[in-house]
């Protein structure tokens, strides 16, 4: 387990757990590193639109919801949540690691190692331009 800024957070422990690679099988690198998938919103959750077998929870309405989505995620999961984006033919997954009065903070390995940083910072809003409504799912993992 990495910590960054006092936050845990698994970003690298994935890729490693994944031959060095960001892509693959989900399910295999949550078996790899021990963890099991599990839906990152509550099932009653105003928010949730779908949860899907292979640990993707979708956002209901993401143009208004994934703020606060984001944050009830992260109250479900303190130790963080992965969060893909997707925006025509890019996509890039972040980290969501804790939030504040001023907003959430991610920890983005593609875009400032080791650091946690604010959504502007982000490569999703700094080089493909994305906004939050652009988010495809979230997942959350849990011990075994």
């Amino acid at each position: 387990v990495l910590t960054n800024a006092g936050v845990y957070a698994a970003p690298k422990t994935v890729y490693k757990a994944n031959n060095n690679s960001t892509g693959g099988n989900l399910q295999t690198i949550a078996k790899n590193i021990g963890v099991k998938l599990v839906s990152a919103l509550a099932e009653d959750s105003p928010y949730l639109s779908s949860y899907s077998s292979s640990g993707r929870t979708y956002v209901k309405d993401p143009k208004k919801n994934t703020e606060a989505a984001i944050k009830e995620a992260l109250d479900r999961n303190p130790e963080g949540v992965v969060l893909f984006f997707q925006k025509g033919s890019r996509g890039h997954a972040i980290a969501a690691g804790k939030y504040d009065e001023k907003g959430i903070i991610y920890c983005d390995p593609g875009r400032t190692k080791g650091s946690m940083i604010r959504w502007e910072d982000t490569w999703c809003r700094y080089s493909h331009k994305m906004t939050l409504e652009h988010i495809d799912y979230i997942m959350a993992f849990d011990i075994d």
